[in-house]
């Protein structure tokens, strides 16, 4: 792995904050990302994602939803006048449809595989997430509860949100499926189970753990 050269990121719905942030976080490295129906990009908070532009040198692809547009709409100017340049010039695509979301199943990731070839040189690899959500009389607790059993029940394990085999499509030389991680989705991405944390969850450094250890294996891939 030559790590002189710049790697690009991605990010969809929660992750796209995430985008900002390691671009920011890794600015030599970082030399594209983009955000696909991001969340949360533009809050009122100082720790807004948007508020660090002047750090990020990468050129950034934000794609927004019609509907997030709607209800949102100062986000994509927020994001156009960052003191970045970069960010500036950042290409916003309006209009995509919520029904988007039937693009994450895996027939969908298989065909699109299908469809694009990899990069030459290029490695790829990915982290599936699962969980079991709590029960009473059966019926699954949780904001991800009821969504975990209806995508169980058409792709097995899956962390509330994305399946283990659609994660897992490592079907080609180039990819590798490097693990199996027990949280649901909102954990997997460093935030509470039930979406807010709790302060238990707050003080538990083990999913920010498990970044660190993937870093270092990835880092370790000749």
């Amino acid at each position: 792995m030559n790590k002189k050269k710049k790697i690009g990121t991605h990010g969809y719905c929660l992750g796209g904050a995430y985008v900002i942030k390691t671009a920011a976080e890794m600015p030599r490295r970082i030399g594209a990302g983009a955000s696909l129906h991001g969340g949360f990009l533009v809050t009122d908070k100082p720790t807004s994602p948007h508020l660090l532009a002047p750090r990020i040198k990468a050129r950034l692809y934000f794609a927004i939803a019609s509907d997030d547009d709607k209800r949102e709409p100062d986000a994509k100017n927020k994001l156009r006048e960052g003191s970045n340049p970069v960010l500036s010039q950042s290409l916003l695509h309006l209009g995509i449809d919520l029904k988007g979301g039937f693009d994450l199943t895996t027939e969908a990731c298989r065909q699109f595989n299908n469809n694009v070839s990899d990069a030459p040189g290029i490695s790829y690899f990915s982290i599936a997430g699962q969980f079991r959500p709590k029960r009473i009389l059966g019926l699954p607790q949780g904001p991800l509860g009821l969504h975990h059993d209806f995508v169980a029940r058409k792709e097995g394990d899956n962390d509330g949100l994305v399946s283990v085999e659609s994660a897992t499509l490592a079907e080609r030389p180039a990819w590798s499926a490097l693990d199996v991680w027990e949280a649901n989705h909102f954990r997997l991405v460093n935030w509470g189970a039930n979406l807010a944390p709790t302060p238990h969850e707050l003080a538990d450094s083990s999913i920010v753990e498990k970044y660190r250890t993937l870093v270092n294996q990835v880092t370790a891939i000749k």
